[in-house]
């Protein structure tokens, strides 16, 4: 069956499953950025949005509370807030469907305004996770090989989501950051002057990574949940972006450059976020615990 023909079917079956729902739609939160890539292309495809609806709130806090009250029937959240909303009345209602990954790539970007080369950071202020971070560690290397003295900078450490406020608040003048980050730095005036995509482990243990990253090729930058009372959700939902995901990378960056306003010359310098059908074996993968011990599976 051709993926044309499998969406067909998908959201044909999602019809037939959601009668009994209150919503004629399945309400789908979000937090906007450049990742959702599979998600912008359904948003703009025939039928979805007869049974499907995205809603963006301004973080994936409000979009993980949103879902413990019952104003979401899926929702797209930060794998750092799972264990957090887990303790919430609310929780025991979500399942875990889907996922959305990004290489695991290191990324130093400099503040808007400054016109500067590697060589001229030396005693500037730069952010950073920690210091025993992979990207840092990466970053660094590559600098010394160019003749850059990393140790001459003057290192802010702070939080990735920190990271692009500082440099808009001028606290520091440029950072290390995730990958992921990249496209919503640039969004915002600042400009990447270097990029690795072959980030390896620097001796630490390959089982528990560092303290800033985990040891996967593709982090984690998302976890889609849904209610188990709606079908449309918890099924049919994360197989239909699945299948988006299918669509040609020029047709996924313009559905990212139209919902984010980021121009598509930009993300053709960067990879496209990647959506999966996940379920709670994530969990046991990032946290280390099944959070639904002797649970029927969906």
């Amino acid at each position: 069956m051709s993926p044309l023909l499998s969406l067909v079917a998908l959201l044909t079956a999602a019809g037939a499953l959601s009668g009994c729902s209150e919503r004629d739609t399945a309400v789908i939160g979000h937090s906007g950025g450049p990742l959702l890539a599979a998600a912008y292309v359904a948003e703009g495809s025939p039928g979805f949005g007869d049974r499907f609806e995205l809603s963006r709130f301004g973080t994936p806090a409000d979009v993980g509370y949103a879902l413990l009250s019952g104003d979401l029937d899926a929702g797209f959240i930060d794998p750092a807030r799972y264990e957090e909303i887990e303790r919430l009345p609310g929780f025991e209602t979500l399942s875990v469907v889907g996922k959305i990954t990004y290489p695991f790539g290191a990324t130093l970007v400099v503040r808007e305004g400054l016109s500067l080369r590697l060589s001229d950071l030396e005693g500037k202020k730069v952010g950073i996770s920690q210091p025993e971070c992979v990207l840092w560690d990466t970053f660094k290397a590559d600098a010394e090989r160019l003749g850059v003295d990393a140790g001459s900078f003057d290192l802010q450490a702070m939080h990735f989501d920190a990271m692009i406020p500082a440099l808009e608040a001028g606290v520091v003048d440029a950072v290390v950051l995730r990958g992921a980050l990249a496209a919503v730095a640039i969004k915002e005036g600042h400009t990447i002057l270097y990029q690795n995509w072959e980030v390896e482990e620097t001796g630490n243990d390959p089982s528990v990574g560092d303290g800033c990253c985990p040891p996967t090729t593709d982090q984690v930058e998302s976890i889609l949940l849904a209610h188990r009372d709606n079908t449309d959700a918890l099924r049919v939902l994360p197989e239909l972006l699945e299948s988006y995901q299918l669509a040609s990378q020029a047709d996924l960056r313009s559905a990212v450059a139209r919902a984010t306003g980021i121009p598509t010359a930009t993300l053709e310098g960067l990879p496209v976020g990647r959506f999966e059908v996940a379920d709670r074996g994530l969990v046991e993968e990032l946290l280390g615990y099944d959070d639904r011990e002797g649970e029927d599976e969906n």
